[in-house]
């Protein structure tokens, strides 16, 4: 009886052995695939960025309208403002998957700060801080809650910048 005992504590301490690397190969795996995401994260959002750009870089005319619509909106006719509320409304879209991918530990925070600078630049420009008062298509709440606060802490500081 004294052998079979032995071999049970033995086989427990092999199986708990066992159980050790099993759980020390699964934070591996998943230390990995969570970089993977990361990477194919911020593939998608680079790609999304570069196509709106080159669509605005190969058109003249969407050039002028995007350089009007940020430093000149009154300027703009509807169907100028039309064009380019729907080039601003694909930035914002990538921008909210961004925040949300950071939010849920799969997406890149540096890259979301380096993005959200961008965001707080074009907050100071006329034209998109309109389209943004204005806009009410799509967006999570949260997300819009979080640039609303971006926003106005924006405006405050555009605000006393001017005062000076």
């Amino acid at each position: 009886m004294t052998d079979l005992s032995q071999l049970a504590n033995i086989g427990e301490f092999v199986g708990g052995i066992a159980v050790l690397f099993t759980l020390i190969y699964l934070a591996v795996q998943i230390r990995q695939n969570t970089n993977v995401l990361k990477a194919t994260s911020l593939r998608h959002a680079k790609n999304g960025f570069n196509r709106i750009n080159m669509i605005i870089a190969q058109s003249v005319e969407l050039t002028e309208i995007i350089d009007k619509h940020m430093y000149s909106y009154e300027t703009l006719n509807p169907q100028e403002i039309s064009r380019a509320n729907w080039i601003w409304l694909s930035y914002t879209n990538i921008w909210e998957t961004l925040f949300h991918e950071v939010k849920e530990s799969i997406g890149h925070e540096e890259i979301w700060k380096s993005e959200e600078r961008n965001i707080k630049f074009v907050f100071n420009l006329g034209g998109y801080r309109h389209w943004w008062r204005e806009n009410q298509l799509g967006g999570t709440s949260e997300f819009r809650v979080y640039m609303d606060n971006l926003f106005n802490e924006t405006e405050i500081r555009s605000n006393k910048e001017d005062a000076t």
